[in-house]
C-alpha cells in the first residue's frame, strides 16, 4: 500500500483562484495546494493566498481521504486474491493422478480446473467486493476495452476509487448483474467531467508555477 500520493487533482476553480493573486501569493497558493494534496501538510503563507486555500481545502481535503480510502481497499482486494491462488495451489497439490486408475473411468479433472483458474487470478487487475461479500474480477482484458471507450479517465485509479468507495459504503454494494452498469457509469461519468488525463487549465497552471520555481 502506498504512503504518499504521486498525483492530485487540479480544478479550474483553484486556477481562477490564484490568477487573481499577485506573481508571489500566486505562487504561495500552489505551493499550500500541492503540499497539501500530496502530503497533507499545511505551509504558511500571505493574508491573501491564505484566504483563497481556505476555499479550496475542502475539496482538497476530501480527495486526500478518498485516495486513503482507495489504497486501504485496494490492500484489501491484494491480500484475499493472494489467499485465493494459495488455497488452490493446496488444493492442486492434493489432487494428482491416483495410481492404478483406469483410463475408462470418469472423475472430475481437478487439475485442469485449477489451471483455468490460476491463469484466470494471474490477469485479475482488482476485484470489486458484492453485496454477498465475493468478489467480482477486473481483468487486464478488461482495462484495454475501459481505456478505449473511456480515453480521457485514468482507469486504473478510478477502479480503485470504486474499491475504496465499496469499502466504505457496505450497504451500497451491488450485485453481480448490476456491477458492470456500477462501472460504466462511474467511468462515463468520470469522463464527462474532463477525466484526469485530458490537459487543460490545471496543466496549465502547474506548468505556471515549474516557471516561477525556476525562476
Amino acid at each position: 500500500m502506498k504512503t504518499k500520493r504521486d498525483s492530485i487533482v487540479v480544478y479550474r476553480s483553484f486556477y481562477e483562484a490564484a490568477k487573481a493573486l499577485g506573481d508571489q501569493e500566486e505562487l504561495e497558493l500552489y505551493r499550500a495546494i500541492f503540499e497539501f494534496g500530496l502530503d497533507h501538510k499545511n505551509t504558511d503563507m500571505g493574508p491573501m493566498a491564505a484566504a483563497m486555500f481556505k476555499l479550496i481545502q475542502p475539496q482538497l481535503e476530501a480527495n486526500y481521504k478518498k485516495w486513503q480510502s482507495s489504497q486501504k481497499g485496494a490492500q484489501a482486494t491484494k491480500d484475499k486474491w493472494a489467499k485465493v491462488g494459495q488455497e488452490q495451489d493446496e488444493k492442486k497439490a492434493k489432487g494428482g493422478p491416483k495410481e492404478g486408475q483406469k483410463e475408462t473411468k470418469t472423475e472430475p479433472n481437478v487439475n485442469v480446473n485449477d489451471n483455468v483458474n490460476e491463469n484466470d487470478n494471474a490477469n485479475v487487475f482488482i476485484g470489486l467486493q458484492l453485496n454477498d461479500k465475493s468478489l467480482f474480477p477486473i481483468y487486464e482484458d478488461d482495462l484495454v476495452k475501459y481505456r478505449d471507450l473511456y480515453p480521457a479517465v485514468d482507469v486504473e485509479q478510478e477502479l480503485r476509487n470504486m474499491v475504496g468507495w465499496i469499502d466504505g459504503n457496505p450497504t451500497k454494494r451491488k450485485t453481480k448483474t448490476g456491477i458492470k452498469k456500477f462501472v460504466n457509469a462511474w467511468l462515463s461519468k468520470e469522463q464527462d467531467q474532463g477525466g484526469r488525463r485530458s490537459p487543460g487549465p490545471a496543466k496549465r497552471a502547474g506548468l505556471n508555477l515549474l516557471k516561477e520555481v525556476a525562476r
